[in-house]
């Protein structure tokens, strides 16, 4: 699996179960022109406090 589908995966799951979510690190930088040579993937998970 490469880099790109695996953060591909994760981030499906993260939306299938409505989990506020963004990749950070190496592989965003990479969209947005810097080139930067990485081997993982760094997603962000907003967690709130729950209601009772």
């Amino acid at each position: 699996m490469t880099l790109l589908l695996a953060a591909a995966e994760v981030s499906r799951f993260l939306d299938i179960h409505n989990v506020p979510h963004y990749v950070i690190g190496g592989l965003a930088l990479q969209h947005w022109g810097e080139p930067r040579m990485t081997r993982d993937v760094d997603i962000t998970v907003l967690v709130t406090k729950r209601r009772r």
